[in-house]
């Protein structure tokens, strides 16, 4: 009995010897399956890196060269804008035309800026020229309330009309005159040629900042224009009220 006791015991054991073997190699080809498994998913996630970082460093530089580009495009047209201003200034002969004033120096800057073409809310103050002007023949009267807003805003004014050096170099062609701005209930239509304002002869494209220093102080102003396909000379004087002083 004892032998056979000693038997099963020996024989037991040794079955648990050869699982835990078999179990051990097992464990050990999954850990190097695993390893393996791992080194694949690192080269791969290091591969996509590689590629991932050399498109993030193609596309900076292409950025870099666009900017690049770009910059240097902005800073040509702004030298070559600059240059263009600063000949049109010095052409101007300021001891006649201004006083050494920043105000005279702000008209100058104005009337070298592009005028905006919206014609923006219906009750903005540029849109109601209907009620801001009166015409009676040759004489039209601005209200007051316009003129502040108009003085203040010499650019906004520039916008209702489009202004063209005429092809005889005779005054300024009106390309277009937006309908119910103050210039269109004034009379002014598209087509039309102005000759002179203010006495200054529009045959130069530097006449507009003189006209802005003379519009901004003027009670008065007379306009001499020629209808398109006409041939006589019409004249139109128009008179600014003032706010009373407070």
């Amino acid at each position: 009995m004892r032998r056979l006791l000693v038997l099963a015991l020996l024989t037991s054991a040794g079955c648990d010897d050869a699982d835990a073997d078999a179990a051990a190699k097992q464990a050990s080809d999954a850990l190097r399956k695993a390893k393996q498994e791992a080194r694949k998913g690192y080269d791969k996630a290091e591969q996509g890196a590689r590629v991932g970082y050399a498109k993030a460093e193609q596309g900076v530089r292409v950025g870099a060269d666009k900017a690049g580009i770009a910059l240097r495009k902005a800073s040509a047209g702004a030298h070559d804008g600059y240059i263009d201003a600063k000949d049109r200034v010095n052409a101007i002969d300021w001891v006649a035309a201004f006083d050494s004033t920043r105000e005279q120096i702000d008209q100058a800057s104005d009337a070298l800026k592009p005028a905006p073409t919206d014609p923006g809310p219906p009750d903005a103050w540029w849109n109601r020229g209907s009620e801001a002007v009166t015409c009676e023949a040759e004489r039209c009267t601005v209200a007051a309330w316009f003129v502040t807003e108009a003085r203040g805003n010499p650019v906004r004014m520039m916008g209702d009309v489009k202004v063209l050096t005429a092809l005889d170099d005779s005054g300024w062609l009106l390309e277009s005159v937006r309908e119910g701005s103050a210039a269109y209930v004034m009379g002014f239509r598209s087509g039309d040629i102005i000759r002179t304002i203010a006495g200054r002869p529009l045959t130069d494209g530097l006449a507009r900042i003189e006209i802005l220093a003379k519009l901004r102080k003027a009670d008065e102003v007379e306009t001499t224009f020629v209808r398109v396909g006409e041939t006589e000379v019409s004249t139109l004087t128009i008179r600014f009220e003032t706010a009373p002083a407070h």
